[in-house]
């Protein structure tokens, strides 16, 4: 024992000695955690924030002129000729209220599809199974049958050139596991593409209670699907020979619902002649036909939209709308060289857009800034992850202010009601969050 405690009285100081200095280390060591903490607390915003003006800032030009144009005439309830250039309306008819869709509605399913394809969950080579719930569906179909397999590009095919009810069905059901199940994921993606007066019910367009979508929104939805090049491939075929199937043992000739492909008074090919890169018809019958249609002028994609529109009035009133688009290019490219009306910039990076949604702080992209009849500037934009609220910045001597905030759950809309004719006005919007990032976002910006 005496030896034990000489041996403790020997080396006990030396071992105190190094637990205070441990002491000492340790709380260096926090101290300097807490220094990196608030380093990256202050700094990271702060270069993010430069990040998003600097390299990730979509801009948008609105010109305010008033075209000499002529408006075309036609019977449609709901039309719109829609510039995918830069998100404007060119033309519109009601262009927000709410009508059935009918099989325009493909379009969204097709989409879908294309997405699903895209991010490596199938291909067109994947097989699918026609479910029971599929086959309860009336004309146009295939009369699929359950059990019956089809790959996901006959699928497709049949859907959007001879607008097969039932092969859109087995897309959506094979997709999400049932038809309520698909249609969550149609308002999901309708919603986040920035459309705000559609609900989907069914993948295939049927009418239902509650099934709705307006004009406007299905020029959105047509904007993301035919930027696919299998999807206007499809739509530019008239015809296509289905092969056999597990439970059909014959080949099958389909053709395409689109009047595009037939001759209009003295134009023999106007698929050609309006050089048409996708469509989609809508029919339930002679009083409630819709057509979508995606064509290209002299180097502007333009999209348009008619629904509750005649059957046999369907094809003029789009063509009207395309003569009326072509016009406006043609003005607009006169009026551009006085005003110079330029498209924003665009240059998005990846990684950034990434961190400023983890922040809750991201760029909307604006997929619309009209010139309205009233004489105001309209902007609507696509939802942003994790945001709260949208700041709309506009230029004013040479630089970007905020003129106003939208919360989240309202329209993703706003209306500029100080602008002049005959001028440019240029805007963007961002999503934010009601935290420090955000907060820490907007003191730099005013500081700066």
């Amino acid at each position: 024992m005496i030896g034990s405690k000489k041996y403790v009285g020997k080396h006990s100081p030396k071992r105190r000695g190094k637990r205070k200095k441990k002491r000492g280390r340790g709380t260096f060591s926090v101290i300097k955690k807490f220094i990196f903490i608030l380093i990256l607390f202050l700094v990271v915003p702060l270069l993010v924030y430069g990040s998003v003006d600097r390299f990730y800032l979509n801009y948008y030009n609105a010109a305010t002129y008033i075209s000499k144009v002529p408006k075309p005439k036609i019977k449609a309830t709901g039309a719109v000729v829609y510039s995918e250039k830069d998100g404007r309306v060119l033309f519109g008819k009601n262009i927000d209220r709410k009508l059935d869709p009918l099989s325009t509605t493909k379009a969204m399913t097709v989409l879908l599809t294309m997405k699903k394809i895209e991010e490596g969950e199938i291909s067109l080579e994947t097989v699918f199974t026609t479910k029971k719930e599929d086959t309860k569906v009336i004309e146009s179909k295939l009369s699929l049958k359950t059990g019956e397999k089809m790959t996901v590009k006959n699928l497709i095919h049949a859907t959007l050139i001879m607008s097969a009810n039932d092969a859109a069905s087995v897309l959506g059901s094979n997709i999400a596991g049932s038809k309520a199940e698909f249609a969550k994921l149609m308002n999901q993606e309708a919603k986040a593409i920035g459309c705000t007066n559609t609900y989907f019910t069914n993948a295939s367009g049927l009418i239902e209670k509650g099934n709705h979508a307006s004009a406007r929104d299905i020029a959105l939805i047509g904007k993301e699907a035919f930027k696919y090049p299998f999807v206007r491939e499809v739509c530019q075929k008239k015809t296509f020979t289905l092969p056999p199937t597990n439970m059909y043992k014959k080949k099958e000739k389909i053709k395409s619902t689109n009047p595009f492909f037939h001759k209009y008074k003295k134009i023999k090919n106007p698929m050609k002649y309006y050089n048409i890169q996708a469509g989609k018809t809508g029919t339930w019958d002679a009083g409630n036909a819709s057509l979508l249609e995606k064509s290209s002028y002299r180097g502007h994609d333009f999209i348009t939209v008619v629904l509750g529109d005649y059957l046999e009035k369907r094809y003029p009133d789009t063509v009207n709308l395309m003569e009326y688009a072509r016009k406006y290019f043609d003005e607009q490219k006169v009026i551009n060289d006085k005003f110079g009306y330029k498209e924003g910039k665009r240059t998005p990076i990846t990684p950034l857009q990434k961190l400023n949604d983890e922040l809750g702080v991201g760029q909307a992209e604006i997929t619309g800034a009209e010139y309205t009849e009233d004489g105001y500037i309209k902007l609507q934009w696509k939802d942003v992850k994790n945001a709260e609220v949208y700041k709309i910045y506009k230029m004013n001597d040479k630089d970007f202010k905020l003129v106003a905030r939208v919360k989240r759950g309202s329209k993703l809309s706003f209306v500029d009601k100080k602008v002049r004719t005959d001028k440019i006005y240029t805007y963007y919007v961002r999503g934010g969050a009601p935290n420090f990032a955000d907060s820490f976002l907007d003191l730099c910006r005013k500081i700066g």
